[in-house]
């Protein structure tokens, strides 16, 4: 659990805390293949990670890094995926429902997918160690992000927690897919530019609503 010290800024103040959330895999060639090997697709990706924030006024200005994986098992394969990444985001407040306020968001910053790609039985004898050495493959697909955000925030003046609830869509904007070294894969399958995901921020804060 990564938590963020909060900061006290400007009229509103600040906050930061523990992030949980879910990231929808969009990445059909990805679980095509792993049809192909007689294992399970991957739908969901639980994420966990850190959001802190301050605010001032009707602008909130943070970050966040999330990342989780799931790991799938086939014909003699085993695969991980794994996404995440991290954002610089600058959010605006357009109005205020009582203790609910919702947040329009831009995440600016990094997010990648990776996947590990090994052998269930190794090569155990001299020669084949020798003639076929590659036991594990590493993929990654990822890098420059822009990433908007819907969030309601959640205060109140009784406690010092508050909840932030965010609806993200995760851009990936490069297209090519490289091996662990930087080399790049010579045919990579197309992938979507972005997956939406879901999160759930517990903030410790320090807020003085004006």
């Amino acid at each position: 659990m990564w938590m963020i010290p909060y900061l006290l800024i400007g009229i509103l103040g600040g906050a930061g805390g523990y992030t949980i959330g879910i990231f929808k895999m969009a990445n059909e060639n990805i679980n095509q293949k792993l049809i192909a090997i007689h294992a399970s697709e991957i739908n969901n990706v639980l994420l966990q990670g850190g959001s802190g924030y301050s605010l001032n006024g009707r602008v909130m200005i943070g970050g966040t890094g999330i990342g989780g994986s799931v790991e799938r098992t086939g014909d003699s394969v085993k695969v991980k995926y794994t996404a995440g990444g991290g954002y610089f985001e600058v959010g605006y407040i357009p109005t205020s429902m009582r203790c609910v306020y919702p947040v329009l968001m831009l995440g600016i910053g990094g997010f990648s997918e990776e996947l590990v790609i090994s052998r269930l039985t190794r090569r155990s004898d001299w020669e084949s160690i020798w003639q076929d050495p590659a036991n594990e493959t590493v993929l990654k697909h990822g890098g420059f992000s822009l990433s908007p955000s819907l969030a309601l925030l959640f205060i109140s003046t009784k406690i010092p927690l508050g909840l932030m609830f965010k609806i993200t869509y995760n851009t990936i904007l490069t297209k090519k897919w490289e091996f662990d070294d930087g080399t790049v894969l010579t045919s990579y399958p197309d992938s979507p530019s972005g997956s939406v995901s879901f999160t759930l921020t517990i903030l410790g804060k320090s807020i003085k609503k004006s």
